[in-house]
């Protein structure tokens, strides 16, 4: 059977909330970041399956792995053990 809808967007919600929390203080801003938008998603997608075609959600993905990409390309190759001098 399942949750409907709004009980599991709600309690996803809550059992999220905690964790950008837990990231500031030592896990890094990324993964905070990552969290924010795991709770934001559903809710996203939701209004977007509500008042857009389908399809929308499709070129939303495609344009957040533009993004991802380009902030990859911007931020530059990852320096950990590397000498940076």
């Amino acid at each position: 059977m399942g949750l409907a809808t709004q009980t599991s967007l709600l309690s996803t919600t809550i059992t999220m909330l905690a964790a950008p929390l837990g990231a500031l203080l030592g896990a890094g801003i990324s993964q905070g970041a990552g969290k924010l938008v795991n709770v934001a998603m559903p809710f996203a997608v939701t209004w977007l399956l509500a008042n857009l075609q389908p399809s929308v959600i499709y070129f939303a993905i495609v344009g957040i792995a533009v993004v991802a990409a380009i902030v990859v390309v911007a931020v530059g190759p990852e320096t950990r053990a590397k000498r940076l001098g």
